[in-house]
């Protein structure tokens, strides 16, 4: 009977940690653009913030919408010309913001689902290295909510 207790106040202990990281995450001002036309890629947006006391990192970003999401980042390249880049991991030090917008770090979604159009809503899943899973539904608009 001991153990049994031992066992049932480890487990929830681990649910009360996981809950606790996941809670310290918050996702604000999520969104996709609609794509345009026949186009089967999209940006998504959205704002991170790590409440939490010790440092977490964006290590992916899924949909059942897309076939592939990916984080990528806007840099200029030696032409001059802005190229995009693959994004491994995104670092999000405790106490802080990141932001995923148009012109800078944002997500990739390609090979969409048809259904993916304005004013439509998709689930997005974001895996971060302490946090665990957390998922948010997303908008898909023309322009930024609220704009």
């Amino acid at each position: 009977m001991r153990a049994l207790r031992i066992w049932v106040c480890g487990v929830a202990l681990f649910w009360s940690t996981a809950v606790a990281a996941r809670s310290q995450i918050e996702i604000t001002d999520a969104w996709v653009r609609a794509p345009i036309g026949q186009v089967n890629v999209a940006a998504g947006y959205l704002t991170i913030f790590n409440g939490g006391d010790r440092d977490d990192v964006l290590l992916g970003v899924e949909t059942e919408a897309a076939a592939r999401t990916e984080v990528h980042t806007v840099s200029e390249g030696a032409n001059g010309m802005m190229r995009m880049r693959p994004v491994p991991a995104v670092p999000l030090p405790s106490g802080t913001s990141v932001t995923l917008a148009p012109g800078g770090t944002h997500l990739m979604l390609t090979g969409l689902d048809e259904a993916v159009e304005d004013g439509t809503d998709l689930m997005l899943r974001l895996t971060f290295q302490h946090a665990g899973t957390i998922e948010v539904v997303v908008p898909v608009a023309r322009r930024a909510p609220g704009s």
